[in-house]
């Protein structure tokens, strides 16, 4: 929990990691991904659900990772969707009224 939310006093109530049961569970919710790609399904033709998906995403998904890391099938396919996020959007982009 320590280092989901460092921030969090302990004993706290969890945002991300929430108490259930006898043990946790991760709030999807508070997941950037997850609400990414709901926003983005959701989206449609609707540039301001684009927008709001694509403001979720700071910088490469393996920034803080070693650089021969980076290279994982996982890290490289996450890139892959966020570029083909912004290709959506941008096509949508001269729909919207100037």
């Amino acid at each position: 929990r320590r280092v989901l939310e460092p921030e969090a006093a302990p004993r706290s109530r969890g945002e991300v990691l929430v108490r259930a049961g006898g043990g946790y569970r991760l709030d999807t919710d508070a997941v950037d991904l997850v609400r990414f790609r709901r926003l983005r399904a959701e989206a449609g033709k609707d540039i301001d659900r684009h927008i709001a998906a694509l403001s979720l995403w700071q910088g490469s998904v393996a920034a803080a990772v070693r650089p021969e890391s980076r290279l994982h099938p996982l890290f490289v396919a996450l890139d892959a969707e966020h570029l083909e996020a912004m290709k959506e959007a941008a096509d949508l982009a001269p729909a919207v009224p100037a």
